[in-house]
């Protein structure tokens, strides 16, 4: 199937990599740490207790100045390549399907503590090795991961960071989003949506994935939670190859692209 170079570079944008690149001395390892104006992101793998990562997230989060962020602690290595982020432009469905039942067969879930801010609010998620999982709002009125585009409701499944380029003097970050919808998909309702989204954090490099599902398989990763939750059931070849996506991303303050396509296993 044909795809045009702007779909091509929103799939590889879609897969945020992380890169070791230091040692805290609470032994929390930082494995990414992107900042810039507005925007801050920060992984690490190690212990810490639920009091010592909400002090963490609020200090790291919390000024004005900062709109659009993230803070992810994994308990340990393992727990991040369970959960963490693929690294591939593209999934064969086989390979997608065999790492999310992989995850279903395991009595434990990765340990895992994480913070979202968009706009003021900020809300921490964290889901414990017996698949617990818990939310708290911790700064702002309203629960930053739904969205409402009129009567259509819309939850943000995952947040990730990658940087435009590697070049050192290039600071612009790449702001990725997973989207689901309880309403049809759309590029219209995905345009809406980035749109919101940029109002929300003044970001000018976003990209979003919009689905009326929850089968988010571009780089082989999964949103970070959802593996872990319900244990959902993994759709066959025919299922998936009947779902549909719109992508749509800001590149810049004014120029956007959007797009939407049949899922492709």
């Amino acid at each position: 199937m044909y795809q045009s170079p702007e779909m091509k570079m929103m799939k590889i944008l879609f897969c945020l990599l992380l890169v070791p690149i230091a040692l805290r001395a609470e032994q929390l390892k930082v494995v990414s740490h992107f900042e810039t104006q507005n925007v801050r992101f920060r992984s690490m793998v190690g212990p810490i207790s639920d009091n010592g990562f909400e002090k963490m997230a609020l200090d790291y989060l919390e000024s004005k100045e900062t709109t659009l962020g993230l803070v992810l602690v994994y308990g340990s290595l393992n727990d991040r390549a369970r959960a963490g982020p693929g690294s591939l432009d593209h999934c064969a469905y086989s390979l997608w399907r065999s790492k999310l039942e992989a995850m279903n067969v395991s009595a434990h879930c990765p340990h895992i503590m994480e913070a979202v801010k968009i706009g003021s609010s900020i809300i921490i998620t964290k889901l414990d090795r017996d698949c617990k999982r818990t939310q708290k709002r911790v700064a702002g009125t309203s629960d930053p991961l739904d969205l409402q585009i009129g009567e259509t409701k819309l939850r943000i499944l995952n947040l990730g960071f990658s940087r435009a380029s590697t070049s050192p003097a290039d600071r612009r970050l790449w702001a990725g989003l997973a989207l689901k919808t309880n309403g049809a998909v759309s590029v219209d309702l995905a345009r809406s949506a980035l749109i919101q989204i940029r109002e929300l954090t003044g970001a000018e490099y976003l990209m979003v994935e919009l689905r009326s599902d929850i089968w988010f398989k571009g780089s082989c990763g999964f949103p970070v939670f959802f593996p872990f939750e319900d244990r959902p059931k993994s759709p066959d070849v025919a299922e998936y190859a009947k779902t549909m996506y719109s992508t749509c991303m800001a590149l810049g303050a004014t120029d956007l692209r959007c797009s939407e396509s049949k899922s492709s296993p």
